[in-house]
């Protein structure tokens, strides 16, 4: 309903913006039923996202999509979000991109965590 609004009203980005919503919406209620349903609203949905300059809500789909090491990336570079990124680059197995991620963020007790978990010995000092 709410695309159609602003179809009419116009407005392309607020129109592409509740479509993208109204897709992850969908993929929600079938997350638990029918994955690949899941999946392809989700991927859709963040091609959506990206392609309107909302890149914090098309990382939050990556996570779903369990593509941690993307979510990082876009968090960590236009969003500035470095606790976000650190906690998906940990995630993905990424420990090099989460140490530093913590470090700026001033989190040295889960810095230091992440270089023992990722055997970054050498970082943690």
């Amino acid at each position: 309903m709410a695309t159609f609004c602003f179809e009419r009203a116009g407005d392309t980005i607020w129109e592409k913006l509740a479509k993208a919503s109204g897709l992850r919406a969908s993929a929600y209620q079938m997350r638990g039923t029918n994955h690949e349903a899941f999946q392809g609203y989700v991927i859709e949905a963040v091609g959506i996202f990206e392609s309107i300059g909302k890149l914090e809500l098309a990382a939050s789909c990556y996570c779903d999509l369990e593509d941690y090491k993307r979510a990082g990336k876009i968090y960590v570079s236009t969003c500035k979000k470095a606790d976000a990124a650190a906690e998906c680059f940990s995630l993905a197995g990424c420990y090099s991109e989460a140490v530093e991620a913590y470090a700026k963020e001033d989190t040295f007790s889960d810095c230091l965590s992440t270089c023992k978990q990722g055997k970054l010995f050498d970082k943690g000092l």
